[in-house]
């Protein structure tokens, strides 16, 4: 994260705007990285991501020439598509030449065909759904300058940044992988420790299945940085800074080129990240602020992985090259053998840190041997290195404390302290690596972690090291007028922030210049707060600072001492032990005495020795509290027994801590004895052999009334379903009783069964008994069970003539009449009962199924013909079964029995002769109108399809 920061979000709240420089033709360029040190804050136009402007660059450097810098058109001619999804691209009509596709990022490239105005392009794909950025891609390039390749020097770097006693501590180790993102790395690099990578300049990502099989050298420049950061010490050629570290090439430039495109940079980043990259060098970068490598970089920041890039070799004074620009990038320009900021090293306000970037010498593929170069390009990995080392040795340090670390242990070459041109200053590895030992001097660097404090006092703190924030913690009891004053004692220029108890940011300030106190006055709620202080600029400083909250408190301190979760009064006589709490806004120190003597504080506030106490508490602001109150636990403590309606069980006394044996039951006519429990509501029992006395307390009996008897209604019930369920009820006596549980039982399991809570299930025809059973007392109640389902197939059989109920002449008509006729078992004197579950069936012949039992037209006179007819639910075609005491059965129709006739079914005349019709008539209690079913096991359904397609009988 940018030091800046802090500067941006001070002038957001001062609602001051922000302007950025745009072309025509380059697009957008983006300035708001630029920071400039020598104008007052309120003159500062200052960068805030949401206050953009747009300007042309005329007015641009009209308004403000401090920030106005010239960059070229670094446009080229191809468009970037960043798809929702990649696999959208099925779905994407693209008609323009694809040049890449990079499954990682989401990203399509596209060539701008000659003669068309890529800002056509542009819209037409900004349109699409499944597009959620286009716009024209940049020209990235690479840092360098070449050098004489007999430079003497040779290695004057190294010596520069101390690297001989960083070597001391370590070499680095193989487990730590440093990504170069680059033109490929050659054989001249003489590092032992390549791991694969890959090459994404081509369009396309290609993996190594071995080290530099796709990510090899495409021209010098990838070699000599990756030489810089990890060859060999072995006598040969030149050291590397961390030489035991393992290299992990990504190509990103294509062979012979020195720029490349926004996407293979993104596409390379990403790569690295998802394949074990610690931390990742960019000797790159362009003026462009392209999305793709943005959220490129921020994906690599949320995995805490560290990047470090070049700021560039234009020599610009107030602008800083992309992607080092980014927060979460550091930044590093270049110096020379003299500590001069090199002339070439661009400036400005995201710039991080210098290292040695002239005359470095390094591997070069090109000559096959080893020459000199200048650049940004070498001063980056130098950084890359020594963070590498870093890591190295400690693996659980994040990508942030790494940053401070390298921030902190610098040596300055300007100011004391950041500046535009050098950052933190040139990075020393001894330095770096000391500090990296024991990084910090507080810890409160989190507001989680925060420290507190009070009112009216003075505290002393510390920013160390580089990006320190120190935060604290203070409560106010009651609203107030509050000063928070924080005052260096060096020439710090610092700053802070006000948040509530929710986290929420309330001010910030920093209004003085360096060197100065920064004051500021709140009415505040009562509630938590919590003060941010750092240094405006992110620099570590050894001066120390004050802090001090400011208030007029009239209130005295609140003294509150709890026993057993109950406040002690004032100089009442405590049994067990008591915990002290203290409310107080300003700072306060406590006073105790016991039986007249000093006493200190005991562990966790918690008075446990018997005595005579006095605690007094006095507060900065004068105010003084004062509670006697005394200890004693050899004081006899009262148990009450209370039997809540029982007879009287007589009080006992204890010590405390003590155990007390069980009293005696009391007695309670009609009701059973459950128990001593420690609340008159009888939740917790209480354990005579665990729970000790503290304090006078009452135990309370509990009763379960007693069960006199059990009811059932109705007495009997009729289930005309198989698997009909019922729930049937069991009343206790009384209605209070203690358990009301019963135990349920069938007579016959066959017929039905019972539930544990009394749901009984239909499973069988027959009669069963019911009994519930009380669990106290055994009382009984029963319910006779009736199941009566005739479902299925049946022969219909005239008692009075023995013959069998048929279709007329196996009629597949409907309207057909039912007769009586001899036994020969066809299908048409098979008849399949239906339940209806209204206490009516459905009879339809197996021969015609879709045909049903059916007076004819509904008939309501005596002698009506009974017939089939396809079946429509009437009121003619439901039957209900009526069983008479010699076992045979009488029919009548739904219609007959509502309407009062009552008609049965008879066979017309009592005659005994086959073809007789069945009719309907008054109920005579002849055999003639008395039936036997006889069921059929074994069946087949016939259809008639009345001239349509024939469908296959089926059994049943």
């Amino acid at each position: 994260m940018k030091v800046i920061k802090k500067i941006l979000l001070v002038l957001v709240f001062m609602l001051i705007e922000m302007y950025c420089v745009t072309d025509n033709n380059a697009g957008f360029i983006n300035l708001c990285k630029v920071k400039v040190h020598d104008v007052s804050v309120d003159s500062l136009k200052s960068p805030a991501e949401s206050d953009y402007k747009n300007i042309s660059k005329s007015q641009a450097s009209e308004l403000n020439p401090v920030l106005y810098s010239s960059e070229e058109d670094t446009s080229i001619d191809t468009i970037v598509l960043r798809l929702n999804n990649i696999n959208d691209i099925e779905d994407l009509d693209i008609t323009e030449n694809i040049i890449s596709i990079y499954d990682n990022i989401d990203t399509v490239n596209v060539e701008v065909p000659e003669g068309v105005n890529a800002e056509e392009i542009i819209k037409k794909y900004k349109d699409s759904p499944f597009v959620e950025e286009a716009y024209t891609d940049a020209e990235v390039r690479l840092f360098y300058t070449p050098s004489d390749p007999y430079y003497s020097l040779k290695q004057w770097n190294l010596s520069r940044i101390n690297m001989e006693s960083a070597w001391d501590v370590t070499k680095g180790n193989s487990s730590l992988v440093v990504a170069v993102l680059d033109s490929g790395i050659g054989p001249y690099a003489d590092i032992d420790g390549l791991v694969n990578g890959a090459d994404t300049s081509g369009g396309t990502i290609l993996e190594d299945t071995f080290p530099g099989q796709y990510s090899h050298e495409g021209g010098f420049h990838g070699t000599s940085v990756a030489s810089l950061i990890a060859s060999n010490i072995n006598s040969q050629g030149i050291a590397g800074i961390a030489p035991d570290i393992s290299i992990m090439s990504v190509k990103v430039f294509p062979d012979g080129l020195d720029t490349t495109g926004m996407s293979q940079i993104a596409a390379g980043i990403v790569w690295a990240v998802d394949h074990g990259a610690d931390v990742i060098n960019l000797s790159l970068g362009t003026y462009v602020n392209g999305s793709v490598v943005y959220d490129a970089v921020n994906y690599a920041v949320s995995k805490g992985v560290l990047l470090v890039a070049a700021t560039g070799n234009d020599g610009y004074v107030n602008s800083i090259c992309y992607p080092a620009a980014y927060d979460g990038v550091i930044a590093v320009g270049s110096t020379s053998i003299r500590d001069d900021v090199s002339v070439f090293s661009n400036e400005g306000n995201a710039i991080d840190l210098v290292a040695p970037g002239e005359n470095i010498y390094l591997a070069d593929n090109e000559s096959g041997s080893y020459s000199s170069f200048s650049g940004t390009s070498f001063s980056a990995p130098t950084v890359a290195a020594v963070a590498a080392l870093v890591k190295s040795q400690y693996p659980s340090y994040s990508g942030h404390l790494i940053e401070q670390i390298l921030y902190t242990g610098t040596d300055d070459i300007f100011t004391n302290g950041w500046d535009a041109s050098s950052g933190y200053g040139i990075i020393n590895a001894k330095k770096i690596m000391d500090i990296a030992a024991n990084p910090y001097r507080d810890s409160n660097d989190t507001i989680d972690s925060a420290d507190p404090i009070s009112m009216n006092k003075d505290y002393i703190g510390g920013n160390y090291p580089a990006l320190d924030n120190d935060y604290y913690k203070f409560t106010l009891y009651e609203p107030y007028t509050v000063i928070i004053n924080v005052a260096p004692t060096g020439n710090q220029d610092l700053g802070f922030e006000l948040y509530d108890n929710t986290r929420n940011m309330l001010s910030m300030t920093n209004a003085n210049p360096e060197g100065a106190s920064e004051a500021r006055t709140y009415t505040l709620n009562k509630g938590i707060y919590y003060i941010n202080i750092y240094d405006i600029l992110g620099n570590a400083s050894d001066s120390a600072y004050n802090i001090k909250i400011t208030a007029n408190d009239n209130t005295a301190p609140k003294i509150t001492l709890i026993q057993n979760s109950v406040p002690l009064e004032i100089g009442a006589t405590a049994v067990t032990d008591v915990v002290l709490s203290i409310e107080d806004t300003s700072y306060f120190e406590v006073n105790i005495l016991r039986n007249s003597e000093p006493y200190g504080m005991p562990a966790e506030s918690i008075f446990t020795e018997n005595g005579v106490y006095k605690i007094t508490v006095s507060d900065s602001s004068g105010n003084v509290s004062e509670f006697n109150f005394n200890i004693d636990k050899t004081h006899p403590l009262i148990v009450d027994f209370n039997s809540q309606g029982g007879t009287e069980v007589e009080s006992t006394s204890t010590l405390w801590g003590s155990v007390i044996s069980e009293p005696e039951t009391p007695a309670y006519s009609g009701y059973t004895f459950k128990g001593w429990y420690k609340e008159s509501s009888c939740i917790n029992q209480w354990n005579f052999d665990k729970d000790a006395v503290y304090s006078d307390v009452t135990i309370y009996a509990k009763w379960s009334k007693n069960v006199s008897g059990v009811s059932i209604e109705p007495s009997s019930i009729t289930l005309n379903n198989l698997g009909e369920i019922r729930q049937i009820i069991a009343s206790v006596s009384p209605a209070d009783a203690g358990n009301k549980n019963v135990i349920w039982h069938s007579s016959n399991t066959e017929v039905v069964t019972v539930s544990t809570s009394g749901s009984i299930t239909a499973v069988g025809n027959g009669v069963a008994t019911i009994t519930a059973t009380t669990e106290e007392g055994g009382f009984t109640a029963t319910i006779e069970t009736t199941v009566q389902d005739s479902s299925g197939v049946y022969f219909i059989k005239s008692k009075n003539s023995e013959l069998f109920m048929d279709i007329y002449g196996g009629g597949r008509d409907f309207g057909t009449n039912i007769i009586q006729w001899s036994y020969h078992g066809g299908t048409n004197q098979q008849w399949k009962f239906e339940n209806l579950g209204n206490g009516y069936y459905k009879i339809t012949s197996v021969l015609n199924p879709a045909y049903a039992l059916d007076v004819y037209c509904s008939g309501t006179s005596m002698g009506t013909r009974v017939i089939q007819w396809p079946y429509y639910g009437g009121p003619n075609q439901q039957w209900k079964i009526i069983e008479n005491e010699d076992g045979s059965i009488s029919l009548i129709s739904k219609l007959a029995f509502e309407n009062g006739t009552r008609y049965v079914l008879d066979v017309y005349g009592g005659s005994a002769v086959a073809g007789v019709n069945v009719i309907q008539w008054s109920g005579n209690g002849g055999d003639n109108q008395k039936w036997y079913l006889e069921q059929v096991r074994d069946y087949t359904l016939s259809y008639n399809c009345n001239g349509g397609t024939a469908i296959a009988s089926s059994p049943e």
